[in-house]
């Protein structure tokens, strides 16, 4: 087979890429775009529009030096598009960060069950905010009913991106099986949800695999980019399966990835979709993977916090949040016992979801919204060092707490990838909370990239995964213990202080 590369388009909650990727899987050119979110009738919508044209730009620039043979699409989760038979949006597509107030979330249990038999049949767990597509889909048919009955297809974010450049309509196995409220998992088949949501023809008849073929580019998207119309896409994958999926060909045993970025998402692929009756009411739910296996499952915003605070301290102080670990200045923190930084700052989306934002010095308690508005700052918050350590201990924390809650054991293996694993003190504080586990860091720079590059290099050479174990070339780099006295003392006392 000729030489061929690999077009990814990967749709970051935070950042948008296009990387390009040869047939040996090897990063051969990228670019990079944020969209902040757009207002649309007082919501919070995603701009699909601008994100479009900007990856049609930036294709058709790679189309000029690599020869591209295949486009696959990874996005973040809890998104939907509703589209005519176009592929137009038949209404905007709303920002899972969305607020809803209890009334509504009354009205959807009301309608669809109980919610904690909903997680126990759908893996999903509740959050505030519209962090389910199922939700999302309610909410729109209520706020948007005459468009919602004029759509024609019902699609999940990854495939919205694959019908502009098909034309095609489809679904795979990761996006359905992803807190959405949407599939069965004990009936492995489209929930009482998504049948209660009177959709049901307008879902994709049959839900495939990543790696299946979507389609090939329309004339339109063929001659905007100037790629041939035998260009094959595939059927997208969403954004944490795509990191995992290279770790589930390479690696044998049991194990849990950290995957690290505007989510930490904690995932450890298990036999069974059972949900232990401690797990219940939390958010802990089960993915399906790119082989529609069940992965145990549990998150917490970490670098919406990391970033929210770096903001906050820069607009405090001019000051900026520091990843170095320094000895002396975490064990003084951790002996102390008077410094903490609470979440959640997307307040019901993480471990702890009845935990209000807030600072602890000395016992006194500022909710974070009082420092926001600068009408009380904390003294340690004033220094950026004093600051970056309260807050890394917070997200190390909450790491451990999920880590518990998809079963990792003590003398597990855990691999850290994603924007995380760069910072020294986060690192640090899990193997100090961890000591007898095996913690590595991962060599994959662009994880997410990578595993929807795997799908469309299976797509192409029409193979399965097992043929590319060698291929799957990742470093595991050990991460060093630190001695920390006083930081299971610490510890306590921070969840003493969640509730």
């Amino acid at each position: 087979m000729r030489d061929y590369c690999i077009a990814v388009f990967d749709v970051g909650k935070t950042n948008k890429k296009l990387a390009v990727f040869d047939s040996r899987l090897r990063l051969m050119d990228s670019a990079y775009r944020s969209f902040p979110e757009i207002e649309s009738g007082g919501l919070k919508c995603e701009d699909v529009g601008a994100m479009e044209e900007w990856f049609l730009d930036e294709l058709a620039r790679a189309s000029g030096r690599h020869p591209i043979r295949a486009i696959s699409v990874t996005t973040h989760g809890a998104t939907h598009a509703a589209v005519d038979a176009s592929a137009e949006l038949a209404y905007p597509v709303l920002s899972y960060t969305n607020e809803v107030d209890e009334a509504f979330n009354r009205e959807f249990y009301d309608t669809f069950g109980d919610r904690i038999e909903l997680q126990k049949s759908t893996a999903t767990p509740h959050f505030d905010a519209l962090l389910n597509v199922g939700k999302g889909i309610f909410f729109a048919r209520k706020r948007f009913p005459e468009e919602f009955e004029r759509a024609a297809a019902f699609l999940n974010y990854p495939q919205y991106f694959g019908a502009r450049l098909t034309g095609k309509f489809g679904a795979e196995s990761t996006y359905v099986g992803c807190h959405s409220f949407l599939w069965d998992f004990r009936e492995s088949d489209w929930s009482s949800v998504a049948r209660g949501l009177g959709i049901m023809d307008r879902l994709p008849g049959s839900v495939g695999r990543p790696w299946d073929v979507l389609g090939t580019l329309s004339p339109e998207a063929a001659e905007r980019t100037g790629l041939p119309q035998s260009t094959l896409v595939t059927m997208g994958i969403h954004d944490s399966n795509a990191s995992l999926l290279p770790y589930l060909i390479r690696t044998r045993g049991d194990f849990v990835l950290n995957s690290t970025g505007t989510w930490c998402v904690l995932m450890r692929p298990v036999h069974e979709a059972s949900l232990n009756p401690e797990d219940l009411g939390k958010v802990v739910f089960f993915n399906l993977d790119a082989f529609a296996r069940p992965v145990k499952t549990a998150i917490f915003g970490g670098g919406m916090e990391y970033d929210h605070y770096g903001e906050l301290l820069r607009k405090t102080t001019g000051g900026e949040l520091s990843n170095k670990y320094r000895q002396t200045l975490y064990k003084r923190i951790v002996r102390e016992r008077e410094l903490f930084i609470l979440p959640e700052v997307f307040r019901g989306s993480g471990q702890f979801p009845d935990s209000a934002p807030r600072l602890v010095e000395a016992g006194v308690e500022i909710p974070l919204k009082d420092v926001e508005a600068g009408d009380r700052v904390p003294g340690f918050f004033r220094d950026p060092e004093t600051a970056s350590a309260a807050l890394i201990l917070s997200l190390a924390l909450q790491t451990g707490v999920a880590l518990k809650r998809v079963g990792f054991e003590p003398a597990g293996r855990l691999f850290v990838e994603g924007g995380f694993r760069q910072n020294e003190a986060y690192v640090s504080l899990l193997k100090a909370l961890h000591p007898q586990a095996s913690i590595s860091l991962t060599s994959m720079k662009e994880a997410t990239a990578y595993g929807a590059a795997v799908c469309a290099k299976l797509a192409v050479e029409d193979i399965e995964p097992s043929a590319l174990e060698d291929m799957m070339d990742i470093e595991f780099m050990p991460v060093d213990g630190v001695d920390l006295p006083g930081l299971e003392a610490y510890r306590k006392a921070y969840l003493d202080r969640v509730g």
